[in-house]
């Protein structure tokens, strides 16, 4: 697995493990000024901040 802040980049798919061993899938990106992830077909996108990003936040291989 990279930490998300080291691969630098999100993409539909991208199956995300945090610290505590909770995962979720990316399923939708979208937004102008800013960008909305959405996780697990959430109907609440999270606004994706790079500077916030917990540097434990991984990418699982074969994902990205």
């Amino acid at each position: 697995m990279k930490s998300v802040k080291e691969l630098g980049f999100l993409q539909v798919g991208m199956e995300l493990v945090d610290r505590k061993g909770n995962k979720g899938t990316i399923t939708k990106l979208s937004g102008d000024d800013f960008l909305l992830v959405e996780v697990d077909n959430s109907p609440n996108p999270t606004i994706w901040d790079w500077d916030r990003v917990h540097p434990g936040l991984m990418v699982v291989d074969g994902t990205y």
